[in-house]
């Protein structure tokens, strides 16, 4: 399961900054750049469950305090992955049946599949309640 800290503060930004600089990096180590499903099909099942956790750890934990959007939208991924009880191979899951879907899908990023399926589908709920409740737009459709 992943971890949800109840208070980020301090702590939960430096280790949201963290995850950046290691997705920029293309990390875990050894999947190298990670940018459509043959380079993810080539990963192991460990490298995989690795980029899920660092994905979700990204976009759940990267709040800007001076930012009240990018807390809505981050909490929102947080609470969706508490409600859900939202693990590492779940993401994983929610990857593979993206390219399964439509081989269309084959030249896109993992990260863009976990977006359309997590963030925009799965949470969609949770972050659209929190972005709303304050005052923004729900996520595009």
């Amino acid at each position: 399961m992943l971890n949800f800290p109840k208070q980020l503060g301090r702590v939960g930004l430096m280790s949201g900054g963290i995850a950046i600089v290691l997705l920029c990096l293309r990390l875990p180590a050894g999947a190298g750049y990670v940018d459509n499903y043959s380079k993810w099909r080539e990963m192991t099942e460990e490298m995989k469950l690795g980029y899920a956790m660092s994905l979700y750890d990204v976009f759940s934990s990267l709040i800007d305090p001076a930012d009240p959007k990018s807390w809505a939208v981050a909490r929102g991924m947080a609470e969706c992955g508490s409600a859900l009880q939202l693990s590492n191979d779940m993401i994983v899951d929610a990857i593979d049946n993206f390219y399964g879907r439509s081989a269309e899908n084959w030249g896109v990023a993992p990260m863009s599949a976990f977006l359309k399926e997590v963030k925009f589908g799965a949470c969609r709920m949770h972050v659209d309640r929190l972005l709303i409740e304050r005052g923004f737009q729900a996520l595009p459709k």
